[in-house]
């Protein structure tokens, strides 16, 4: 008799543990894991970070090449880029909405 092919036989794979972000540069999607708070795109190299915007609090990702100030994909406000990352305190890759743009913004 043959098995029923519907019929799960293991635990289910959770979805929700690997987000696949969009890199701001190249447009391609790469698996990052929710908890991240960078990642180097899989397509063309370029390290990622996550930053909240001070007035709106949007959650966006950027390209870690900007060093002082981007603008909110948002609001349009000027964000300042932390000169450290701490883990605790930064952006996860779970709560990303979009992305910034530079500053000034062309």
């Amino acid at each position: 008799m043959r098995a029923n092919l519907l019929q799960v036989w293991g635990p289910l794979a959770d979805a929700s543990v690997v987000a696949y972000l969009t890199c701001p540069d190249c447009m391609m999607p790469s698996p990052v894991g929710d908890d991240a708070i960078a990642y180097r795109c899989h397509s063309c190299f370029t390290e990622v970070v996550f930053e909240s915007c001070g007035g709106c609090g949007f959650r966006q990702s950027i390209p870690s090449r900007w060093h002082t100030a981007y603008t909110c994909g948002k609001c349009g406000a000027k964000c300042l880029i932390p000169r450290r990352r701490l883990y605790s305190t930064s952006t996860k890759a779970f709560g990303v909405q979009g992305y910034g743009h530079t500053y000034p913004k062309f």
